[in-house]
């Protein structure tokens, strides 16, 4: 059986809904996940995080920062 929930601490996350949201995310381009990112980080919801917990968006997060990081806060332009 494919597992698709991670569990953190007390809470068993949604590993494949926490990937689609990434995607997503990703897909609306660098300059729009950084705002996404902040816009998380402020406690905000968007559209391509609806029906996740509290932690799934956390993991989001992580994800997104994680990809993020070759980017070193900045998109190129091309």
């Amino acid at each position: 059986m494919l597992r698709t929930e991670l569990t953190i601490g007390a809470a068993a996350l949604n590993r494949r809904l926490i990937e689609q949201s990434v995607e997503n995310l990703c897909s609306k381009g660098c300059r729009a996940v950084w705002a996404d990112i902040e816009a998380l980080e402020k406690g905000r919801r968007l559209p391509e995080t609806v029906g996740l917990t509290a932690a799934e968006r956390r993991a989001v997060i992580h994800e997104l920062r994680a990809i993020m990081a070759v980017y070193e806060g900045r998109c190129v332009t091309g």
